[in-house]
């Protein structure tokens, strides 16, 4: 891997806190996922948190509205709100809207988020925009080996890949059944292994000749 990236698989609690002090929990994830450290996916205090951690552990980081989204969740912004007649998202609501459904206004992927006296009130900010969170994360285990990365990495970020990877002389060697995969396919999983691992990629095609 990349001197100071590291692999985490965890799960994870999002509790929104409220201007009381009371929680609401917001999401929950039922199955562990990978984390990548080092990288600059995760916000500094997450990052923080689990540069140390061990498989077990399990750690609370409060994130407040910050400009700077490194640090903290988004702020609100009021100018991506607006009040809008139902015909200008008519067609994405068939015909029906109600709060809560995604539509898209002006080339931005909103929401609706009140419907009052014959008019939608849109907001394009996040569902956290300007929440104070807290999230829970409980470390399932720490990955080591390269090929156990790559696997995690490809399992999360491109979707019906499941080919045999091996850790191979500095390059993550990934047996291709049949040659399933199509060149853009590769192309993707070679962009998501080479920047956390730091290793190259090569595919092999395993032809099994029918009996």
């Amino acid at each position: 891997m990349q001197t100071g990236t590291r692999a985490l698989e965890t799960k994870s609690e999002v509790w929104i806190i409220k201007p009381d002090g009371g929680e609401e929990l917001f999401a929950k994830e039922e199955e562990s996922s990978v984390r990548l450290l080092g990288i600059g996916e995760l916000q500094d205090p997450v990052e923080e948190a689990l540069k140390e951690a061990k498989a077990g552990e399990e750690f609370d980081v409060v994130l407040e509205p910050n400009k700077d989204q490194q640090k903290g969740t988004p702020t609100y912004e009021t100018h991506l709100v607006e009040w809008i007649k139902p015909s200008k998202v008519l067609s994405q609501t068939k015909g029906r809207p109600q709060v809560g459904q995604s539509v898209i206004y002006n080339g931005l992927q909103t929401r609706i988020a009140e419907i009052k006296a014959g008019r939608i009130k849109v907001d394009g900010n996040p569902p956290l925009a300007g929440k104070t969170i807290r999230l829970h994360l409980k470390v399932v285990r720490v990955l080591e080996d390269p090929a156990d990365i790559a696997r995690a990495i490809l399992k999360r970020e491109v979707k019906g890949a499941t080919p045999v990877i091996i850790a191979k002389d500095g390059f993550l060697e990934i047996t291709d059944d049949g040659g399933r995969l199509n060149s853009e396919q590769r192309m993707r999983i070679v962009a998501v292994l080479r920047p956390p691992t730091g290793m190259g990629v090569r595919f092999v095609e395993e032809h099994v000749a029918p009996t």
